[in-house]
This record gives C-alpha cells, structure tokens and sequence, in this order.
C-alpha cells in the first residue's frame, strides 16, 4: 500500500497577518486552528504548509503504519517566527525547500533560520530538509536525517549520533 502526498498550504492572501496551529494525530490526518476563526479536520494529507505569522506545526507523535510505505509529514512553516514539533520521529520533517534564501537548521540548539527572514524553534527534531541555497545543517546528538538538494554549496555536520544525509533534486 502506497499512500499519495497531498498538501494543505495556508499561504495565501486569505491568510495575511494571521497564525495556524496544526495538530497531527497520526501519519495522515490532522486538525487545523486558524487564529483568523474556524478548525478544519485534514485526513490523508501529508504536509502543511504555514502563513506568514507565527505558526505552530505539531508532527505525528506516532510512527506509520509498520508493513505499508508511507510518505513523510512535510511540516513547512515559511514565513514568521515558526515553532515546529518533530517528536523524535522521522516520519516528521521540517521543510525549508521553498525558502528564497540559505537557511541555517542547528537540531541541537532547536533553531532554524528560515532563509524568509524568521528563526524558528525546533523541537524534537531529528529529520530537516534544506533549501536550493548554500544551506548549513547541523544535527544534534540524536540519529538525524539531513536533506538537501545537489544545487548549491551546502554545509552539513551530524553531530553525535548515527546520521543520514540524503541528497536530491526532487526538492
């Protein structure tokens, strides 16, 4: 069983000066609040893309389903001072791939520089892709996952741990 990939994105106008805070129950299905009114309910969906405010993106606290593939929660919160859960696993990943700048991701400290003008705060964060830009990924003392794509000149130190870097062009 292959799951698609499908996401919500709240970047539009609609959402000018306003935050979302995302709630992940499992691999695929969440709940949305929006600070502008209303909650929606997400099912077989895969990653949230946020505002321009301060958002809040709480990945999946559980694994998928074992025996099945299944795609990564892609937790994007662009723009704004963003605050972002991974609860360890590597089903959760933080994505900075439509950044218009290099970011800086250091898992240990838990921030991230957005490469759209915020910092972001990282929590339990063990898996983070990068930009198309001369990124700097620096993992923590956990088993970390650092994605980037082959454009640009990146910098990537694991840290501690057993770590994983993949590179792409599917960024």
């Amino acid at each position: 069983l292959v799951t698609g990939s499908n996401n919500v994105f709240y970047n539009s106008s609609l959402f000018n000066n306003s935050t979302i805070t995302v709630n992940f129950q499992d691999h695929d299905s969440a709940t949305v609040i929006k600070s502008i009114g209303g909650t929606d309910v997400l099912e077989n969906v895969q990653g949230v893309h946020g505002t321009t405010g301060n958002d809040i993106l709480n990945g999946s606290p559980t694994t998928g389903p074992s025996g099945t593939f299944y795609n990564s929660i892609n937790l994007s919160g662009r723009q704004g001072n963003d605050s972002i859960n991974g609860f360890g696993l590597t089903i959760n990943r933080v994505d900075y791939s439509s950044a218009t700048g290099a970011v800086t991701v250091d898992l240990a400290a838990g921030t991230a520089t957005d490469g759209l003008g915020g910092v972001d705060t990282l929590l339990n964060v063990v898996r983070v892709r990068g930009s198309n830009y001369n990124d700097r990924l620096i993992g923590s003392d956990r088993n970390d996952i650092l994605e980037t794509p082959a454009l640009g000149s990146h910098f990537l130190d694991g840290g501690g741990g057993i770590n994983e870097y993949r590179f792409s062009n599917n960024n």
